[in-house]
C-alpha cells in the first residue's frame, strides 16, 4: 500500500496496537480480516496526512531503471514501483480496489468521494500503468 517494507513494518505495527486496544469491544470476531484493513487503511492515511507536512521532499533524481527480469518477484517490484509513480488519489484507488479488493462504492465511502469520481480515477490510473509499463 506504502511501497516502503519500513514504512509497511510501522503501519502493522500500529494497526495491531489499534485492534489491541479495541479488542474488548470487539464482537464480530469472524469479520475481524475487514476491521483490520479498514484500520490499516485508516491509519495508512492518517500517517500520510501526518508524514506530509513533517518530511523533507527530495527532488527528482534520474535512477536507471533496473533490466526486467521472468521472476514474478521481479514484476511485482517493476508494477509498485510504477503504481509509486501515480499521484496520490489515484495510487489510493488502485491500492484500495486491486490490492484490497474493495467494490467501487466501498472505495467511495473509504476515501469520500463519489462513485463517478473512483470510476474516472480507476480508468486514468490503469491507463497510465499501461503506458509506463508497455
Amino acid at each position: 500500500m506504502c511501497g516502503d517494507w519500513h514504512q509497511a513494518e510501522d503501519l502493522t505495527q500500529l494497526t495491531l496496537q489499534k485492534v489491541y486496544e479495541q479488542w474488548d469491544r470487539l464482537t464480530q470476531h469472524d469479520q475481524l480480516n475487514a476491521y483490520s484493513h479498514k484500520v490499516l487503511l485508516r491509519v495508512y492515511l492518517s500517517e500520510h496526512r501526518r508524514l506530509r507536512w513533517s518530511r523533507e521532499v527530495l527532488t527528482r533524481v534520474n535512477v536507471p531503471e533496473p533490466a526486467a527480469w521472468d521472476d514474478p518477484a521481479d514484476d511485482r517490484v517493476t508494477l509498485l514501483a510504477a503504481v509509486n509513480r501515480l499521484g496520490r488519489s489515484q495510487r489510493r484507488i488502485i491500492m484500495l480496489r486491486f490490492w484490497l479488493d474493495c467494490s467501487v462504492e466501498q472505495t467511495a465511502r473509504l476515501l469520500d468521494c463519489s462513485v463517478g469520481t473512483v470510476t474516472g480515477q480507476t480508468t486514468r490510473a490503469l491507463r497510465t500503468l499501461r503506458n509506463s509499463l508497455s
